[in-house]
């Protein structure tokens, strides 16, 4: 073999692994900023989204519904990354919520474009409506208890009538 074909194949398979490790460097980069947005969403859904649901249940309680906070969190980490408020009629409350079979307004971290998105539903047995994400992507700094309680509001507008 000619010391020029040698010379090529070398460089080739030099520039494939220099490709291949700047790849890796930065998916390594990548998750380590989606970890981190991942954990503070799960602060913020402690600290704002989780109160601000409770308080607003609590009022819900008092005007004859019920309510129900669920939390799931990431597989491969400890962190929140969806938490849902479902809305029920007082008496409809069940031993076991499945969060999608009632009415809810959640708030789930998408890691990927590290944004929050907002989901409301409002089918309810006997009762059309709408399953749809509400709003644009929002940054963890906008979903404050005003925007949380504007989306519980609509959500009940449309769910029992204005």
């Amino acid at each position: 073999m000619s010391d020029d074909v040698k010379k090529k194949i070398s460089d080739l398979i030099e520039k494939h692994h220099l490709k291949k490790e700047t790849e890796q460097k930065a998916s390594g980069e990548r998750q380590i900023v989606r970890n981190k947005f991942l954990e503070e969403f799960d602060i913020h859904a402690k600290e704002v989204i989780r109160p601000s649901m409770e308080e607003l249940g609590e009022l819900l309680v008092s005007k004859g519904l019920n309510y129900h906070i669920s939390e799931m969190k990431d597989s491969a980490l400890d962190f929140i990354n969806h938490i849902v408020l479902n809305i029920f009629e007082y008496r409809d409350k069940p031993n076991y919520v499945n969060y999608s079979d009632y009415p809810y307004v959640s708030f789930s971290a998408n890691r990927h474009d590290n944004c929050v998105h907002c989901f409301k539903n409002t089918i309810a047995k006997n009762h059309g409506g709408s399953k749809e994400k509400y709003g644009k992507d929002y940054s963890i700094e906008e979903v404050q208890p005003d925007l949380i309680e504007s989306i519980v509001y609509k959500t009940l507008e449309e769910l029992i009538g204005k």
